[in-house]
């Protein structure tokens, strides 16, 4: 099976400093969510996006869950996660919008993609799943970030200008002193 070259060996040169990169940029995705599993389900890797996601800790998830859990169960009794998996081995991907349920039993709704994992002979041996929230919900929590660190830049900027006002005021007091000094 060809692979496509997605890493420059010149900065990225042993497999384990290949395997470092590709665990920063798990690790670094906390807006999407990544999960491999196998082909019957078990999760094998949760990355931050997911906890944050789902609301599940990845002790309670890697090895021990499968990824049914994330589906609501009128999906999972009309076989439509099977349907997904399949027409993902099939077609090579699957993208869609589904509705998923975290930990909490809320439910939200999501964009998401999922592959075929290969082994180096091209075999199926499990699937990578990417998703995003795209409730409204999930858009103002992605928002929420940016509304404080604009919040605190209006802060900052309005503090540092009332401390521009003080420094003007004592500046002020200080020639009003040294005018009536200078009189007497």
């Amino acid at each position: 099976m060809a692979t496509k070259k997605l890493i420059d060996s010149a900065i990225v040169g042993t497999a384990e400093q290949a395997l470092d990169f590709i665990c920063n940029i798990l690790e670094s995705s906390t807006e999407y969510s990544i999960i491999g599993k196998d082909l019957d389900g078990k999760i094998l890797l949760w990355n931050e996006g997911a906890r944050r996601l789902y609301g599940y800790k990845p002790e309670e998830v890697v090895g021990k869950a499968n990824s049914s859990m994330l589906h609501v169960p009128e999906d999972i009794q009309a076989g439509r996660h099977q349907e997904i998996m399949q027409a993902a081995l099939r077609d090579g991907k699957w993208e869609g919008t589904l509705l998923r349920a975290g930990k909490n039993g809320q439910r939200f709704t999501a964009r998401v993609v999922i592959m075929p994992r290969r082994d180096s002979a091209g075999k199926a041996i499990g699937y990578l799943l990417i998703s995003k929230d795209i409730s409204a919900a999930g858009k103002r929590r992605a928002h929420r970030p940016l509304l404080f660190a604009g919040q605190r830049r209006r802060i900052f900027s309005r503090s540092r200008q009332r401390r521009d006002l003080v420094e003007c005021g004592q500046l002020q007091r200080e020639a009003v002193r040294q005018r009536t000094s200078q009189a007497k």
